[in-house]
């Protein structure tokens, strides 16, 4: 589904262990979900339904507030996951590592959150801004 191969997601998700903001967070978003969302403007988004090959209006962001609380937060889960893996093999930097997955797992919990939810998608908004005219 991403536009990114996986070295490149986990190096954007990697990065935001020292730079959590929500811009940083709806960049990699925007990037995993770009061919499925438009913003359409006034808080309204359509989400790519690939069966029918058309594009539908997310009624209550309802597909994108889902991707964000079940998909992306798996891909941080998953980073968590490696960092915690790779702290009990390399005994000089593990708690570096082990400090690395507590992060992304904090990171993950907020993508958990409604209010968090909302926030980055109005920051995403920029990204996904649909324009027929372009």
């Amino acid at each position: 589904m991403s536009v990114l191969n996986e070295e490149q997601l986990n190096h954007f998700i990697d990065n935001t262990v020292n730079n959590t903001s929500h811009y940083d967070l709806a960049y990699i978003f925007y990037n995993i979900f770009k061919d499925k969302y438009r913003y359409i403007g006034k808080q309204r988004w359509d989400v790519y339904d690939y069966n029918n090959k058309e594009w539908k209006k997310d009624l209550y962001k309802f597909n994108l507030k889902n991707d964000i609380r079940l998909t992306m937060a798996d891909y941080y889960l998953k980073r968590s996951i490696y960092w915690y893996k790779t702290s009990i093999d390399n005994k000089e930097m593990d708690i570096i590592y082990k400090m690395r997955g507590e992060k992304l797992l904090r990171i993950r919990n907020n993508l958990k959150n409604d209010k968090y939810i909302s926030i980055l998608i109005k920051e995403a908004s920029a990204f996904f801004d649909y324009n027929p005219s372009k």
